[in-house]
């Protein structure tokens, strides 16, 4: 299984990294936008943690295939989840520093429900 962590805050970075870690997966990261869209050009993710700051209206996601991937939001905007919606994108939105949604939704895949 690997993940996306697309964030530019190092800490948070640490943070949602050393989570997926600990479940076992394999991490990508990308800080910039530009480096957001080559893993998304080259990789398919299982989850990708995306700090909105680095594509806040979800353009490099019009193209992408997430299949199954869950995208997690970090961002307390409403319009953010009514863009997922519009572009059909299963997700998942995360209060900035928050990582009790990511541990639940990681529970959630390895129980299967």
């Amino acid at each position: 299984m690997s993940a996306l962590v697309a964030q530019s805050h190092p800490t948070l970075l640490n943070l949602y990294t050393l989570t997926l870690k600990r479940d076992g997966y394999t991490i990508h990261t990308a800080t910039t936008r530009a480096a957001l869209k080559t893993a998304l050009a080259h990789t398919h993710f299982s989850i990708i943690i995306l700090d909105i700051t680095l594509d806040p209206d979800l353009t490099l996601f019009e193209s992408y295939d997430l299949g199954a991937t869950t995208l997690v939001i970090v961002s307390v905007d409403a319009r953010h989840r009514a863009r997922c919606e519009q572009l059909g994108l299963r997700y998942l939105t995360l209060q900035p520093g928050s990582v009790t949604p990511i541990e639940h939704l990681l529970q959630t895949t390895r129980s299967g429900s």
